[in-house]
């Protein structure tokens, strides 16, 4: 995000950027994760991972090197999540979706379908911060997305 606003870095940013402290502090942005898991994940672009990549003990997060760079792919129950948040990221802060993520993104958020977990989550972050996720309550929503 910092990159994206020409902020600086992380803690830069939280100095002088309002805007990056409202991004970094959307609760649609915000999942709990293993520490572990948090730092192998990186800022990593998101991506299919054909076959089975390195993968973190008892998490099926794998991360692999394509041209040069690390991708990540999470697990399968995840995928959906992920896309949606990336997509609302998208749409409410102009957050850049990279080259080649989007059909991917697109393809996560069709095959894993809002839980009823997701939408009570797209709930309570509605009554904490007064903001829904569009794309959990209307998947559909993201094939016309830019």
């Amino acid at each position: 995000m910092g990159d994206f606003l020409g902020c600086g870095t992380r803690e830069e940013c939280r100095d002088s950027s309002e805007r990056f402290n409202r991004m970094e502090a959307d609760l649609h942005n915000l999942w709990a994760s293993l520490d572990y898991v948090n730092r192998h994940r990186s800022n990593y672009e998101f991506r299919l991972i054909d076959g089975e990549g390195h993968s973190l003990e008892g998490c099926d997060i794998e991360r692999i090197r394509i041209d040069g760079e690390y991708v990540i792919e999470p697990r399968q129950i995840a995928r959906g999540n992920v896309a949606r948040s990336i997509f609302y990221m998208h749409s409410e802060y102009g957050l850049p979706i990279p080259d080649g993520m989007r059909d991917v993104l697109l393809e996560w958020n069709k095959n894993d379908p809002p839980s009823c977990h997701e939408m009570r989550r797209n709930n309570t972050i509605e009554r904490l911060q007064g903001t829904r996720n569009r794309y959990i309550d209307h998947p559909s929503t993201a094939e016309t997305s830019q």
